[in-house]
């Protein structure tokens, strides 16, 4: 008998669903109801619509996902968390009519409900594991683990440059749509020393200098008044019109975006910024701008006399590919990288137990932070995102124990 481990049900979590349930539902309300732009909305025609679709169905399905996780453990059993989500997702799918910049849709709707099923269905599997024996927990933990490295090594792969598909064309301030039109004058334009005629075919191998990285772009710059949102300074286009490598302002940030292998998929496109870098720019200024790829970011630099600022994308970017708001604040960015990572560790600790597949488990997952960056051209893990993975890893066994304790204060009595 004492390897049979009669575990707490995670219901006995009761006590923190109504703050887990305030928390769930003033994100959902803050991320539906808040004006995006002074457009008004229009119905989408089609289910799986737009260059970014499969994003927009993670995200809309994630988003509902704890509402359903924090009613099921507020004691809503059967349909009645799947209903909820249904209804609430109606009613803020019809509000959004009003609100400048908002896009009801038949899809959110559904992807919300599934949403709130899967986060039931997620109470419903670890409140079963956790009655399971210490030896299948163990494996559980090697198996989510595994998981995460999984993640890991995905997000890598997604944030690599797509393949190439010449020929290439060069724009500058360039009119696209759901873009601001940069109104300043485009002087000259070199890459690897060799000068790049706006409107001409790019040179194959410039072009695989600048994309793939090594080559320095330069651009010679009269500055323009200030955009609003993101503004086509240099443009890099395929056969199709598509968008391959951009260059130029958003606010007050200097931005480079690329084509990931996510884009491919309909995944959102993440960029790299040295922000503030137009912040004591005026109209008429001359501007040198420098740009070069490196790994999965970018060196940036304008009017700069030391060295560029360098920044890449980690592990904890992976949150970026399936919704990335432009304009958080640095730190933001951070928490949000730290959250992605313990996210993924909490099953580790919640399942961990004292056997060898807990300890392989945490060999894993600080394999999958500290190996896979160095074979995949990411940014080494950053600290915060190591410290993000320790809590989601402690945060599971502190559920664990409480689960623990929970049983046994039951049998004492």
């Amino acid at each position: 008998m004492q390897d049979t481990y009669q575990g707490g049900s995670i219901r006995d979590l009761r006590p923190f669903a109504r703050l887990a349930l305030a928390g769930a539902l003033t994100f959902i309300l803050v991320a539906t109801l808040s004006p995006t732009s002074s457009e008004r909305p229009e119905f989408a025609g089609c289910f799986i619509c737009g260059t970014r679709a499969w994003a927009d169905i993670i995200a809309n399905v994630l988003l509902y996902a704890p509402l359903g996780a924090a009613l099921a453990l507020a004691g809503w059993t059967g349909t009645r968390p799947v209903v909820f989500g249904f209804v609430l997702s109606c009613v803020i799918e019809f509000a959004q009519i009003l609100i400048p910049g908002r896009d009801p849709s038949l899809t959110d709707v559904c992807c919300n409900t599934i949403g709130a099923a899967a986060g039931q269905g997620a109470v419903w599997l670890v409140d079963c594991a956790l009655l399971w024996k210490p030896q299948r927990l163990g494996r559980l933990s090697l198996l989510a683990a595994g998981a995460a490295l999984g993640v890991f090594t995905l997000t890598a792969r997604l944030l690599a440059p797509a393949p190439l598909a010449p020929p290439f064309t060069v724009s500058v301030n360039a009119a696209i749509p759901e873009m601001s039109w940069y109104r300043g004058r485009v002087l000259g334009i070199r890459s690897g020393g060799v000068m790049v005629r706006p409107g001409r075919v790019l040179d194959s191998t410039v072009a695989r200098g600048l994309l793939e990285g090594g080559d320095t772009l330069d651009l010679d710059v009269i500055a323009g008044p200030p955009v609003r949102s993101l503004a086509p300074m240099f443009l890099i286009q395929d056969r199709s019109g598509e968008e391959v490598l951009l260059v130029g302002p958003d606010r007050d940030d200097l931005v480079l975006r690329y084509r990931p292998r996510a884009a491919l998929v309909g995944l959102d496109r993440p960029d790299v910024r040295l922000r503030h870098a137009f912040a004591g720019v005026s109209r008429g200024d001359t501007l040198h701008v420098t740009v070069r790829r490196v790994g999965s970011g970018a060196c940036l630099s304008l009017n700069a006399v030391a060295s560029p600022q360098c920044s890449a994308y980690s592990l904890g970017s992976g949150w970026a590919l399936i919704f990335y708001p432009r304009h958080l604040p640095a730190w933001m960015i951070s928490l949000l990288e730290a959250s992605w990572v313990a996210g993924l560790s909490i099953p580790i600790g919640l399942w961990a137990s004292r056997r060898h597949e807990t300890g392989i488990a945490l060999a894993v997952l600080a394999a999958g932070l500290f190996v896979i960056p160095s074979q995949t051209g990411l940014a080494h893990t950053p600290v915060h995102e190591v410290l993000g993975a320790g809590l989601g890893v402690l945060s599971g066994r502190i559920i664990n124990a409480r689960l623990r304790a929970t049983r046994l204060r039951r049998s004492a009595g």
